[in-house]
């Protein structure tokens, strides 16, 4: 399975409302980074549920794993935000948390200013 369709797997099931248990959650996720050891995507969810669980260094395994994967991505920093929330360093996580939002309003702002053409690949 692809590590995308893992990744939609967990947040459909996450936000059903219904009682998955974490564990089963993690399990996909671990699947899905083993599949694709540089998928960003929903790894902030990854984060939230590592912090639940109180796991620590595998939290901060993940950080230092999404930072060298690509360091403009918002997961990556609202991931780091986590680790420094769970760490009781507040300042540093909500600089972290600052950062994932200036990366996803950039993000934005650039998507919405280009052409659909340009961005599509399209022409004229």
């Amino acid at each position: 399975m692809y590590p995308h369709m893992l990744t939609c797997k967990n947040k459909v099931l996450s936000t059903s409302g219904e009682n998955f248990a974490d564990g089963i959650l993690i399990t996909w996720f671990v699947q899905a980074r083993q599949v694709d050891q540089y998928n960003v995507t929903s790894m902030d969810e990854y984060a939230m549920l590592l912090r639940t669980r109180g796991d620590h260094a595998e939290l901060n395994h993940l950080v230092h794993g999404l930072l060298n994967i690509d360091s403009t991505r918002p997961e990556v920093w609202v991931a780091s935000a986590i680790y420094w929330e769970m760490r009781d360093d507040k300042p540093k996580a909500l600089t972290y948390a600052d950062k994932a939002c200036s990366f996803s309003f950039f993000l934005s702002l650039s998507l919405s200013l280009s052409s659909p053409e340009s961005h599509w690949g399209l022409k004229k």
